[in-house]
């Protein structure tokens, strides 16, 4: 009945984005830039039918700059573009339903100096069919 989110979310991403995207950071990281990180980190079913999953949304790039723009044009398109979605995984359908932003994209920590990182978290409603 449910799809993953997570795993429809990186499909979407990876044909709407010129970046690398995935669910953890690959390990040549610099090589890849710009990478989009997409994550499921909670969520709840308020009906049997409706998941609402809490996503994070990491973006890597060269520079602050391009981390700041990518991360706000994910965010664009998050809530202007996902809403109405219809989603297939594996055996299993559903539309999305609604995205809510929980934190807007802002500047996250990274252990090295020669990488800038943006992330913010969204709420993914996703009505099963």
């Amino acid at each position: 009945m449910y799809v993953s989110a997570e795993r429809f979310l990186i499909e979407w991403a990876t044909a709407r984005f010129a970046a690398r995207v995935s669910n953890e950071p690959p390990s040549d990281l610099q090589a890849q830039l710009p990478v989009i990180i997409i994550s499921r980190f909670g969520g709840r079913d308020v009906e049997l039918t409706i998941d609402r999953a809490d996503i994070d949304v990491d973006v890597y790039a060269a520079t602050w700059a391009e981390a700041d723009a990518l991360a706000m044009s994910a965010m664009s398109a998050f809530r202007s573009e996902l809403p109405g979605v219809l989603i297939t995984v594996a055996s299993n359908s559903a539309v999305v339903a609604k995205v809510s932003t929980i934190s807007a994209p802002s500047r996250r920590p990274v252990t090295d100096s020669n990488l800038s990182r943006s992330g913010a978290s969204y709420e993914v409603r996703i009505q099963a069919r």
